[in-house]
């Protein structure tokens, strides 16, 4: 069976307990690799650890949506890391 996403990239922005965190978790588990972005670090630490902990396929940022050099940023990672955004 293939998985929807596999060798994708996608970006989750706005990532805390509840719908962001479901996108990561479902995009992880279609294959997906996935860059997070939210505001606390703390967040996305904890995501990492129950998610990812080698970080092999997510990669997280704390980010100021409001400041489009910290969206930038999140893109960047994605690019560094994945060499891709596809969603």
């Amino acid at each position: 069976m293939s998985m929807l996403l596999e060798g994708k990239t996608v970006v989750v922005a706005g990532v805390g307990e509840g719908l962001g965190r479901e996108c990561v978790t479902r995009a992880l588990g279609q294959g997906a690799n996935v860059v997070a972005a939210a505001r606390t670090q703390e967040t996305l630490d904890s995501l990492v650890a129950q998610l990812d902990p080698e970080g092999a396929r997510l990669a997280c940022r704390g980010t100021d949506v409001t400041d489009p050099g910290a969206c930038t940023a999140v893109v960047d990672l994605a690019l560094q890391r994945f060499g891709t955004v596809d969603a």
